[in-house]
């Protein structure tokens, strides 16, 4: 029997603890290619790094990671006066008895010489509202962390493509969340030896820190937790990073919320009969309310801490309701893919299936490939951000 045929077997029997490696593996692997024992290697590795993790965490909250009222963790490190007289960039909002902090577009805080710090769930090079922000403030595209070569003058990109706020999330394929935060500590270090304490604290102290992360932690099955026990935990991982920057002495933060993904063309490909995935929005919908709880609850005990809140969720699902509003004319279908709404994830025929359709027009659709808006969205999200 092939290797191929194996693999398929394999991941078809193994127990549902597996879920989140065995999706990982279908979506970014061409499993013709790989072979039995490399399956089992992945396997392996993903139970060793759960069975790690299980240690450091209490039973309720087995293969995952940390929850938003974690105790003994250090704050300030020295640093906790750092970046006053930043907040005048900034404007308190003031309705529905809440009190949120939002960008006061009368005062631009992001310049081209503002450093840009971002935490992301896509991949660094693709066209999004970050680059396209970028690009329209005349900034250099920040290269992703890891390039070589990289003096991360006007910030740092730590985005990669599928992450999520949970370890478990593509896990072996991706940068989680929490390597993202040691990946800025590293970083800090890294300003620290070569422009020495003073500049680095006020270089990072001006930065904003970009935060858009989440969708991708409800693609794969969440037991055996509730669903506001499994969004109680991913919102706690993404405020817990944040709160571990802030203790670097970090204070502006802007916050993406996480997008409806169920009726996209990827997620559709999935159901039966190519239907939305409801439970998927419910979840998201659950996860934004949590979010913007979890950051109100955060400026009383963090001195100084400031964020803005982009609703990308919102903007997006108005494009799919009335695309010719917005210069669309597909809005279900993918530009680039395979498969009925061109859900299959093929483009470029670079995964496991190598033939792809790919339209005339891209800013015709929405959608360009299986789980991404196209350039002109990305133009309209950035012009509101």
């Amino acid at each position: 029997m092939e290797d191929g045929t194996l693999v398929r077997k394999l991941l078809n029997a193994v127990p549902d603890r597996y879920m989140q490696i065995v999706v990982s593996i279908e979506q970014y692997s061409d499993l013709s290619e790989m072979t039995f024992e490399e399956a089992i290697g992945r396997l392996k590795t993903y139970e060793e790094r759960i069975k790690y993790k299980g240690k450091q965490v209490d039973n309720q909250d087995r293969l995952l990671f940390t929850r938003y009222g974690e105790q003994g963790r250090r704050r300030g490190h020295g640093e906790s006066n750092q970046s006053r007289g930043q907040e005048n960039n900034f404007k308190k909002e003031t309705h529905n008895n809440s009190n949120k902090l939002t960008h006061d577009k009368s005062k631009e805080t992001i310049t081209t010489s503002t450093p840009l710090l971002i935490f992301k769930r896509t991949f660094s090079h693709m066209v999004n509202p970050t680059s396209v922000l970028q690009l329209e403030l005349c900034m250099p595209i920040i290269p992703a962390y890891l390039e070589p070569n990289n003096d991360f003058t006007h910030g740092a990109n730590f985005a990669s493509g599928g992450a999520g706020a949970l370890i478990s999330s593509h896990a072996g394929f991706v940068v989680d969340l929490q390597t993202q935060l040691r990946y800025f500590c590293d970083l800090v270090n890294y300003y620290r030896q070569n422009l020495g304490d003073a500049k680095s604290r006020k270089l990072l102290s001006a930065a904003v820190y970009l935060f858009s992360c989440g969708a991708n932690d409800y693609q794969s099955p969440y037991y055996p937790y509730t669903h506001e026990q499994y969004v109680d935990i991913v919102t706690g991982n993404m405020t817990n990073v944040i709160k571990g920057i802030y203790e670097k002495g970090r204070r502006k933060f802007r916050v993406v919320t996480a997008p409806l993904i169920g009726c996209w063309p990827g997620i559709r490909i999935r159901q039966s009969g190519n239907t939305c995935n409801t439970e998927i929005n419910e979840l998201t919908r659950l996860h934004n309310q949590a979010l913007a709880k979890r950051l109100e609850h955060l400026e009383k005990p963090l001195e100084g801490f400031m964020y803005a809140k982009f609703d990308i969720s919102t903007a997006i699902s108005y494009r799919m309701k009335n695309p010719s509003k917005y210069g669309f004319k597909e809005a279900e279908r993918a530009c680039c893919g395979s498969g009925p709404f061109g859900g299959i994830y093929s483009c470029g025929g670079m995964r496991r299936i190598k033939e792809f359709e790919l339209c005339d027009n891209a800013t015709d659709y929405l959608f360009f490939d299986s789980f991404h808006p196209n350039e002109l969205a990305s133009h309209q999200f950035a012009e509101t951000f």
